[in-house]
């Protein structure tokens, strides 16, 4: 058979086996033929066996053990996945722990919207198909309109969506427009050497908030 000792193998027959069988083995207190004895003459049983099994199971958990304590290692292995806890490499006051990802957040504030669904009945209370759906935004205008008609003969479904500016868009292209404005006012006072007032220049909150 062979074993490791600090690292390399080292096989049966060879003068290298023989003087490491009367070393202690790599961790442990006892030599080899020390824990062939401790172990009731198992410990090669054991050895075999743990090349055989998976590192993670507790099977293999189980049969290192016996092998640490044949040869007098304190060392144990536990069962299942191991698990690694990274403390936080601390830099500097005003940085963030090295390994420690640093997530830039944000606020999103949605704009308010309103659904109203309409849907047709037909005189028993049942539902036709046809129905409607419009969308409003915080002003209480109509930014999106869904009407589905479906034909009583055939069965066959007409869907038709209009969509229109929000309130916010719309004052946006209004303030747009009087800046366009105000800029060629400007301009044309410039070619005239100044005179008079120069044109005022449009409030955007005015707009925005109308």
């Amino acid at each position: 058979m062979a074993f490791k000792q600090k690292g390399y193998p080292v096989h049966k027959g060879t003068a290298a086996h023989g003087a490491a069988l009367k070393k202690a083995a790599y961790g442990g207190t006892k030599t080899w033929e020390e824990g062939m004895k401790a172990s009731g003459g198992k410990l090669n049983e054991w050895a075999k066996k743990a090349k055989t099994l998976d590192k993670n199971s507790a099977e293999y958990a189980e049969v290192q053990n016996k092998i640490n304590d044949a040869l007098g290692s304190s060392k144990t292995h536990g069962g299942g996945t191991q698990s690694k806890t990274v403390k936080p490499v601390q830099g500097k006051d005003d940085e963030a722990p090295k390994n420690e990802k640093v997530i830039k957040s944000s606020v999103y504030v949605p704009v308010e919207r309103n659904k109203k669904k309409t849907v047709e009945l037909d005189d028993e209370g049942k539902r036709t198909g046809n129905k409607s759906v419009e969308v409003t935004d915080d002003k209480g205008k109509v930014v999106k309109k869904k009407d589905v008609k479906v034909d009583p003969v055939t069965g066959d479904r007409t869907k038709t969506v209009t969509k229109s500016d929000s309130t916010r868009k719309t004052n946006r292209k209004s303030y747009q427009a009087a800046m366009d404005t105000y800029r060629d006012a400007v301009k044309a006072w410039r070619k005239g050497g100044k005179e008079g007032d120069k044109p005022e220049k449009p409030k955007r909150r005015e707009y925005m908030r109308a």
